[in-house]
């Protein structure tokens, strides 16, 4: 079995893993997770972290010597995810070891972990918001456009989601036991906390709408192939759970109008997992299937469709990670959906290194270039869009350092200065 496959099938057991943490997380806020099952569940989620990671994060170091070019920023900023993803996971077993040694844990191991989590995802985001810029500037196509303006909203969500999440757990007690409820974090907006919450759920569906909008572009040449209605039958489904989660779900359960609380707590359960956290669930699979779908048509190229698949995995855990934010935020015990939340900077990675090294494996094969540039599938646009772009960038960069080296030796030689700036490069 190669190293794809084995990617694939890690990264699906823990998309199974995270379905079950995110659901279960879903509905500490209804009823206790407190009992010898909950914690069996909560001890698998944590060894089934620290294994699926560390096999991501090998496969990923693998992958990036393929690339044979100067990559010592990304080679430190992979080291660093690496460094990061390891104190995660020893934070991570702090928690389970004083869960079952001593029947409880702190909050502000928790509150260190996310924040940790958001942080890397905020700044790995950023980084990608980034290159998408410079494609865009470099090679004016309006998908990789909208991609720009939506990891910008993305990277103000997780800023926000960070300060959030780090407020309302530091309200909590310093520690969390069997005896802790865990109520629905619903704050009143002439609060500090309230505004905030407001301005959190405000960006969630600004980015939410923006990556709807840019993956939308980025397949409706594909209804050809699919059946115009059928496609944008799934298109509108994710969007649809959304938008029934901040127009319907959340109103519902905050107001006193429909009799929330009076309702059984299995029918608040299903409410939680099915108006709450499926739909989640859904639109990151949903933003992930384009770049499966690319991957599948690219046979010319097996470390580009590997790049493809990283980027597609990427998405689907990254939006899996904003799904339990309600539930980890009230400190649960044990802190079901805290797995979800420490895939956040790591899913991000995904996606950066899955888009950014599918860039530089087609600029720098010419024959790849101009078979993705006659391929029928649209889709594969994209690719030959950043990837001309940053080829581009980087002969520019080549040309101004050239010149830059020579420049002493020009004005020596001529007695005259050059006038060009190197700022921009």
């Amino acid at each position: 079995m190669n190293d794809s496959k084995k990617f694939s099938i890690v990264v699906s057991i823990m998309i199974i893993v995270l379905v079950i943490d995110v659901s279960l997380s879903s509905a500490t806020t209804v009823t206790s997770m407190a009992s010898a099952w909950g914690i069996g569940v909560f001890t698998v989620t944590v060894v089934a972290y620290g294994i699926g990671q560390y096999f991501i994060l090998e496969f990923l170091n693998r992958k990036s010597r393929v690339i044979k070019v100067n990559l010592a920023f990304f080679k430190v900023l992979s080291s660093t995810v690496t460094i990061i993803q390891y104190v995660l996971t020893a934070l991570f077993g702090i928690i389970l070891v004083q869960i079952l040694l001593n029947w409880h844990y702190f909050t502000i191991v928790v509150n260190l972990a996310s924040t940790i989590s958001y942080a890397l995802a905020a700044v790995t985001i950023g980084i990608l918001t980034s290159k998408f810029f410079l494609w865009y500037m470099s090679n004016r196509n309006f998908v990789v456009l909208l991609y720009s303006v939506s990891t910008a909203s993305v990277t103000i969500t997780m800023l926000l989601t960070l300060v959030f999440v780090s407020i309302a757990l530091s309200t909590l007690p310093g520690e969390r036991s069997q005896q802790s409820q865990a109520p629905a974090l619903f704050f009143p907006l002439n609060t500090s906390i309230g505004i905030i919450q407001y301005v959190y759920a405000t960006s969630v569906v600004v980015s939410f709408a923006l990556l709807w909008s840019s993956t939308v572009m980025l397949l409706h040449q594909y209804s050809k192939k699919l059946g115009r209605v059928k496609l944008w039958v799934i298109l509108s489904l994710p969007l649809a759970a959304q938008m029934c989660i901040f127009f319907l779900v959340i109103p519902i359960e905050s107001s006193q109008i429909f009799n929330y609380i009076s309702l059984p707590n299995a029918a608040k359960i299903y409410i939680n997992i099915f108006g709450l956290s499926l739909p989640g669930i859904l639109a990151g699979i949903m933003f992930g299937v384009p770049f499966l779908i690319i991957a599948r048509s690219i046979s010319h190229s097996s470390h580009l469709r590997d790049y493809l698949i990283i980027a597609g995995f990427g998405l689907i855990l990254f939006e899996m990670s904003g799904a339990p934010l309600e539930g980890t935020a009230t400190g649960p015990y044990p802190p079901l959906g805290l797995a979800s939340v420490l895939f956040a900077g790591l899913s991000s990675f995904l996606i950066l290194v899955g888009l950014y090294y599918s860039a530089l494996s087609i600029s720098e094969n010419s024959s790849l270039r101009q078979s993705i540039r006659e391929s029928a599938l649209k889709e594969t646009k994209l690719l030959d869009s950043i990837a001309t772009a940053d080829m581009e960038i980087e002969i520019q960069k080549r040309v101004m350092r050239i010149t830059k080296a020579q420049a002493n030796t020009i004005a020596e030689e001529s007695g005259v200065e050059t006038a060009i700036s190197f700022n921009r490069y």
